[in-house]
């Protein structure tokens, strides 16, 4: 049932390097997408422009994803261009775009240390945590990670989707077959201080817990 309410909104924006030699995630996630018959739309950006126009392309009447795939670091996401996405920014688009969904977003972020968005959870306003989570769900790596793997991982993720895996199973299969044991998922609740589960491994608890 999950699954076929689920739309996918695939966002890429590869290194200048990689896009001159087309190496790119976008092409395995489409093939993958098609094959298992789950909705998507794709969009190759370069720059903060066309990544914004991306970000607002939506099927309202299914479970929305959005799948970022780019370069990443602790402090954010890196556009083709250069242009950086710090988690701050990218904080308060997921915030609005989760309230406007009801509260059902899950993020998934194909990027090296993506799992460092945990940090928008302990965004505050007045030093109290905001009254809407960015996401439902979060999920990604917590160090550098091959594009293989990442490929892997995911489409791993959306086959046991389609499938009609709880989270946590889909979490652990893309671990599995990619052979990479630092995918993990944040499962969130609402409000935000709710307590966080993190799917994958009870390594993460303890970086996770302030925010519960």
């Amino acid at each position: 049932m999950f699954a076929r309410m689920t739309f996918v909104n695939i966002i890429e924006s590869p290194s200048p390097q990689d896009r001159t030699v087309d190496r790119t995630e976008g092409k395995m996630l489409k093939a993958a997408l098609d094959l298992v018959e789950l909705p998507y739309t794709y969009s190759l950006v370069g720059n903060y422009s066309e990544f914004m126009q991306a970000l607002g392309n939506w099927n309202d009447q299914r479970v929305p994803v959005i799948h970022l795939s780019m370069h990443g670091s602790p402090e954010g996401l890196v556009l083709t261009d250069g242009h950086f996405l710090p988690w701050n920014d990218l904080n308060w688009k997921f915030r609005l775009l989760n309230m406007k969904l009801q509260n059902i977003l899950f993020v998934c972020l194909s990027s090296c240390y993506g799992l460092s968005g945990l940090r928008m959870l302990r965004e505050t306003v007045h030093g109290t945590l905001q009254e809407h989570a960015p996401f439902r769900l979060l999920v990604s790596n917590t160090d550098s990670v091959r594009w293989s793997d990442a490929a892997i991982g995911f489409a791993t993720f959306y086959h046991l989707m389609e499938r009609g895996k709880n989270p946590a199973e889909m979490v652990s299969g893309m671990r599995a077959a990619s052979g990479n044991d630092n995918f993990f998922g944040l499962l969130v609740g609402n409000p935000p201080e709710s307590k966080v589960l993190v799917l994958g491994s009870e390594q993460l608890r303890k970086s996770v817990d302030p925010v519960a």
